[in-house]
């Protein structure tokens, strides 16, 4: 159908005239971007091996839920987010059904404190430290496994963990679990886990008899003394606050935070040290000044929101950011002066 006259010619030629190496070039460029079955006969040849997958082929090769492929794939930035246009999206074969492998192995989060041997809010701050990331970390996409994390990436932690930690049947004085250590120590518990990981603490333990993250030891005087308490800056506030000041709604300045395009990131402070994400309230406060968000205008001027829509993409004005496909649209101000959008 893409090709039409083209490809008729070659795949039911009326002659036995050899069309000349135009059918191997449009064979290549077809395999190249298209989703073929392997089994396919494809202008003459056998294809064999495939080299696309589009969402339904990747759902059916791996046995899951083409809606779940389809927003783990939107997520991972691979495919574009508008459905009808992820429905004639490809990737490539081999690293979909990697992909797809992860996705179908990877941990819930909800089942971590089970695995690890500790408690939901421990859990809870090794993923948002990103100690333990998601799979689809922060490209903020949707379904149920945004809050799931590979399996590797779970297996490769228990055992760095505890790789150089002294094996021992009881605590020996001084020594507290990392959740009963970071409370001592006034720092929150990632801090302590990456000290762990980059081999910053002279002495670890692992009691014999508790598995996993709840039976590694610390010194609590030694976390005293590395990580010490850091207060928080004034010119941060949480995400509420950031929301409150500058007029989005929480969800918009989550997805400033995580989004990967150009005008959008708001920078943050790590969670390692704090257990909310903090956003830095100096380029928050100008993001403000030079942008604003459709709804916005919406209020101010009382226009129509898709009339509005109409009218800024006839004068060729376009969103600098655009987060989700009906989510929120963000106007570079310096676009809009003389603009009859009321």
């Amino acid at each position: 159908m893409v090709f039409g006259r083209l490809y008729q010619w070659l795949e039911f030629p009326s002659t036995k005239k050899d069309p000349g190496p135009i059918r191997g070039l449009l064979r290549e460029h077809i395999l190249d971007t298209m989703e073929v079955d392997p089994e396919k006969v494809l202008l003459g040849e056998r294809v064999g091996v495939r080299r696309r997958h589009s969402v339904q082929s990747l759902a059916n090769a791996t046995g899951t839920n083409q809606f779940t492929v389809r927003n783990f794939l939107v997520a991972q930035g691979m495919i574009p987010e508008d459905r009808g246009q992820a429905l004639l999206a490809t990737v490539d074969a081999a690293e979909g059904e990697r992909l797809a492998a992860i996705m179908k192995t990877a941990v819930p989060r909800y089942h971590l404190p089970k695995i690890l041997n500790t408690s939901r809010g421990q859990a809870i701050q090794l993923v948002g430290s990103d100690v333990l990331p998601t799979i689809l970390r922060s490209k903020n996409g949707p379904g149920s496994h945004g809050a799931a994390i590979s399996q590797d990436v779970v297996e490769r932690f228990l055992a760095d963990i505890s790789r150089h930690a002294e094996v021992v049947d009881m605590a020996p004085a001084g020594m507290l679990g990392i959740p009963y250590a970071a409370q001592k120590a006034l720092v929150f518990a990632p801090v302590i886990v990456r000290l762990i990981l980059d081999g910053g603490l002279a002495r670890v333990c692992r009691l014999a008899d508790v598995p996993g993250y709840g039976g590694i030891l610390v010194d609590t005087k030694e976390i005293k003394s590395i990580a010490k308490k850091i207060d928080v800056p004034k010119a941060a506030l949480t995400i509420y606050e950031i929301a409150g000041r500058i007029g989005y709604s929480p969800r918009i300045i989550r997805a400033l935070i995580q989004s990967d395009q150009s005008e959008a990131p708001l920078p943050t402070i790590s969670a390692d040290t704090f257990p909310h994400t903090r956003v830095l309230v100096e380029p928050a406060d100008a993001f403000a000044r030079e942008h604003v968000a459709c709804t916005q205008l919406v209020s101010a001027k009382g226009a129509d929101r898709y009339k509005l829509y109409k009218r800024l993409e006839a004068a060729g004005v376009q969103p600098v950011v655009q987060i989700g496909r009906y989510g929120a649209r963000i106007y570079r101000r310096a676009d809009l002066p003389g603009l009859a959008i009321g």
